[in-house]
């Protein structure tokens, strides 16, 4: 038997047997890195929204117009790589998921945040509003995907709303007849018409897109609906009042029924706890002053009222809000 010829073979079983450990260490040591990567990519993420979303909610004044950032390269919301951001709702609370949450998140205080429930984005355009109804209660945070393109469609009934409704020059908008509607990827598509569009209309609208969402909105009944998983969802009852389309905003940056009613839900009961606490100042201030010119008394009866659910009188609050010479505002 050659001694030398069975050594030279144990050395080449030696040097695969080696090669494929020192391969596989390389392999495993790419994915933990690649792993470790994601996950600071997910931190960093979390300290994005922190130190720049939720920061300058919070420094916006009350009764301030609001704020927009774009997605610009200079000083636009940019991540520097992609990311796939989320958002859940339930009950009391409300969560922004990074890459579906696997990781890292961020917990919402009392912000309420409108956008689609999941986007995938290396940029955000964001618009920050107070919600005043008619008291402060929150900020509204509106964020989309800067390759988002919005189709507001109007018909006769809802032209001079569609024409007049406001928003952000941060975000693309048309606002189109319907019968002159095309639309491509990349797009989200708010119809604001007397009744509902066809399911069979949407179907064919939105084609071999993968990326297109509709949402409808009944300004009669004050309901939005979100077309998902073939067929338009229940109505969803919202709130505006004569100076504030804060909820309505929010329907036409949201995709899920179920997001939007628990975000309504969210705000609403804000405002009714806020609203006790002024019927109780209202109840003090007229005990101090019991001048009928105040309204006091009014404010008091109408708060409480508001707290419990009577949430349409909304106005009617503001303008006794606007107290005579003399009186201290409630709020």
């Amino acid at each position: 038997m050659n001694k030398k010829g069975e050594g030279e073979q144990f050395n080449w079983i030696f040097v695969i047997i080696a090669g494929g450990i020192i391969l596989g260490f390389f392999i495993m040591f790419t994915f933990k890195y690649i792993e470790l990567q994601e996950k600071r990519q997910d931190v960093d993420t979390v300290r994005f929204f922190g130190g720049k979303v939720i920061s300058a909610s919070s420094k916006l004044q009350v009764g301030s117009g609001g704020a927009a950032v774009d997605s610009n390269e200079q000083e636009g919301l940019r991540f520097g790589y992609f990311v796939d951001l989320g958002y859940k709702c339930a009950g009391n609370e409300s969560t922004l998921l990074i890459n579906k949450g696997r990781t890292a998140w961020y917990k919402l205080d009392d912000e309420v945040v409108f956008m689609d429930d999941e986007i995938r984005v290396n940029a955000l355009d964001l618009w920050i509003l107070p919600w005043n109804f008619p008291f402060y209660v929150t900020n509204f945070i509106y964020l989309s995907d800067p390759r988002t393109n919005f189709y507001f469609v109007k018909d006769q009934s809802t032209k001079e709303f569609v024409d007049n409704l406001d928003i952000s020059s941060a975000f693309k908008v048309e606002k189109v007849d319907q019968n002159i509607l095309s639309i491509k990827q990349n797009s989200k598509v708010v119809y604001f018409l007397n009744k509902v569009p066809l399911r069979e209309t949407i179907i064919k609208l939105k084609g071999n897109l993968t990326s297109a969402n509709f949402v409808y909105i009944n300004m009669q009944k004050k309901e939005a609906q979100f077309f998902e998983d073939g067929k338009w969802s229940e109505a969803v009852k919202f709130y505006i009042s004569d100076d504030n389309n804060g909820h309505l905003l929010g329907a036409i940056f949201s995709n899920n029924a179920d997001n939007f009613n628990c975000n309504v839900n969210r705000a609403l009961d804000r405002t009714k706890t806020i609203a006790n606490i002024y019927s109780r100042r209202a109840d003090l201030l007229g005990q101090l002053d019991r001048r009928s010119e105040c309204h006091y008394n009014e404010i008091s009866r109408s708060l409480s009222k508001y707290a419990s659910g009577e949430l349409l009188l909304v106005d009617v609050i503001k303008n006794q809000n606007l107290a005579g010479a003399g009186c201290i505002w409630v709020f």
